[in-house]
Order: structure tokens, then sequence, then C-alpha cells
């Protein structure tokens, strides 16, 4: 499987949070993303163990009271470096949400959803780790392509679908993009696609 791909566990017994949560994140991550379901605490590891995902969104309360550090230990040799996501669907006590490494509400929008796992850092080592060759100056061949839909008029999911990556990895592209040109408007970038023979004149969207 690629390391592309976003692999999320979506952990609570309540069928309806766990359903809802699915369907937004599959809306707003983009078509490359696989997910695993969990209702049983019982089964946790187990499930963790086959599935080896990148993060787990799980309620505070998944099996009495989530223990984050003690699971985490648990689970450390099959998912290393997992990224625990406290998914809060009522009031729970700031106790309860010790060693989480970022908290998903049911009223989050789809934006707060983007933004929360752009800010992921087992995202963002993921794409350092892909695109090594992209420390220098020079874009690489995936920004190159990030840079011709964006000047396009291609929306980030529309990048990501046709790249065939997760969302999250068209934005952090679209970040080491601007560090490295020094390029913060899409009317400069536009200009520096044109100019480098990414795109014609023709194939930039005003």
């Amino acid at each position: 499987m690629s390391q592309n791909i976003l692999k999320i566990a979506v952990a609570d017994t309540a069928i309806i949070v766990r359903m809802g949560v699915l369907a937004a994140l599959k809306r707003v991550l983009g078509s490359n993303t696989v997910y695993l379901e969990m209702s049983h605490p019982e089964d946790f590891e187990t499930k963790v163990m086959s599935f080896s995902p990148s993060v787990i969104v799980v309620s505070p309360s998944f099996g009495g009271t989530f223990d984050v550090a003690a699971r985490r230990k648990s689970i450390e040799e099959y998912a290393h470096g997992v990224k625990f996501v406290a998914l809060v669907s009522c009031v729970v006590p700031a106790s309860a949400l010790a060693g989480f490494d970022a908290q998903l509400s049911i009223y989050d929008t789809e934006d707060d959803l983007l933004s929360l796992f752009t800010s992921l850092s087992s995202a963002e080592e993921k794409v350092e780790a892909e695109m090594a060759e992209g420390e220098s100056e020079a874009l690489s061949a995936r920004e190159k392509q990030v840079v011709k839909g964006v000047v396009s008029g291609l929306a980030n999911k529309e990048i990501a679908d046709q790249m065939n990556i997760s969302v999250y990895t068209v934005l952090t592209h679209r970040r080491n993009i601007a560090r490295k040109l020094n390029i913060h408007s899409s009317i400069a970038l536009a200009i520096y696609a044109i100019s480098n023979k990414l795109v014609t004149v023709d194939e930039v969207k005003e």
C-alpha cells in the first residue's frame, strides 16, 4: 500500500457518532484515505495490530476511561508514531483529554477537520520523507504537478484525486512550494508556472 495513503481508525461505541465522523472525514480528506471502524473496546489492540493506522480518532470514554498512555504503549510495536485524536461528542473533563495529540468535536466544520489532519505531525513526516529531494530550491516533480493544478484553477481535493494523494499532502506540497519560491500569491505563482513552461497562458485560470 502506498505510503501516501492515510489510514484512520475511528473508535466509539455509538454507531451514529462513528458513522457521522467517518462520513465527514471521507468527504473532507478525499479518496486516498482508508478507514477502520471500531465499536468494541476489547478488540482495540487486535484491530489496530492488523490495520496499523496513522491516526486513531477515539472517544475519551471508549472502554470506560480511555488511557492514551497505556494504549499507546500496548500498540507501539505495530503502530509506531500513531497519533491519538480525542473524539468529543459531549462535555468531558479536561483530565479525560490528557495524552491526546489533538481533539475533534462533532461540531467541527469541514475546514476544522482539514486543518486538524493537515497539522498532525504524522502527515508532515510522511510528506517530508516522500519529498527528500525537494529540500533543494528546485521543485520536485510532484510539486510541479501541484503548481500546474493550482494555476489551472483546480481545488485542493481535485488535485489530490488527480495525483492519487491525500488532501493534506497537497496542502503540505503547497506550503513547501511557497517556501522554496517565496511566492505567496496566485498571480505570482501563475507567472512562475508560465515562465518555467509548466503551463501555457491558455491553461491559467483567471
